[in-house]
């Protein structure tokens, strides 16, 4: 993701897979609050579910994403929401 141009249509989510670390790991913020908003990873039983973004309305962002669990960089990439 890093540094790249994810195009989503209004009613697709982007699900952000973390490998080997944990979902819950993930915090996230959005530049413009009002075209998407940043889903925390969360473990539900024996589910897990890993973090997303969630577009809200057309136009584009930049988010940016951290690990509590250090060491590595923030991941920012650019969100385009289309129709």
């Amino acid at each position: 993701l890093q540094g790249s141009v994810i195009t989503l249509v209004l009613n697709q989510q982007l699900d952000i897979k973390t490998g080997s670390l944990e979902v819950e790991s993930y915090t996230g913020t959005v530049s413009d609050p009002s075209v998407a908003k940043f889903v925390k990873g969360r473990k539900d039983g024996g589910a897990e579910f890993n973090p997303g973004v969630k577009p809200l309305k057309v136009g584009e962002t930049q988010v940016t994403l951290k690990n509590a669990q250090g060491g590595i960089q923030n991941v920012v990439f650019t969100l385009k929401v289309t129709k």
